[in-house]
């Protein structure tokens, strides 16, 4: 299912991704931005700023293995998926 940014659910779901993200953040607490312009390259360390990325701009495209907060796999449609099963969910439903 893909969700309009502006739609509730979309605001919920990427609230939840970010509590997640900071649950798993590596050393020094940043989190990589997966949003359409930082492209899960950017290194961040205010929540709240990737929170409006993501917010404003989106999930990148095939954004669907959440590998950059610990986590290993490929950020490709076709990718397996072994992330945290509720982040997991999210990102189905949003990308």
């Amino acid at each position: 299912m893909n969700l309009s940014l502006t739609d509730i659910q979309y605001i919920k779901d990427v609230k939840t991704f970010i509590d997640a993200a900071k649950v798993h953040a590596r050393v020094g607490n940043v989190i990589f931005c997966p949003c359409k312009d930082c492209n899960n390259v950017r290194k961040i360390l205010n929540p709240e700023t990737i929170r409006s990325h993501l917010v404003m701009r989106g999930f990148m495209p095939n954004y669907v293995v959440w590998c950059r907060h610990g986590k290993v796999g490929v950020n490709v449609a076709q990718g397996n998926n072994e992330d945290d099963p509720k982040v997991s969910a999210i990102i189905q439903r949003i990308s």
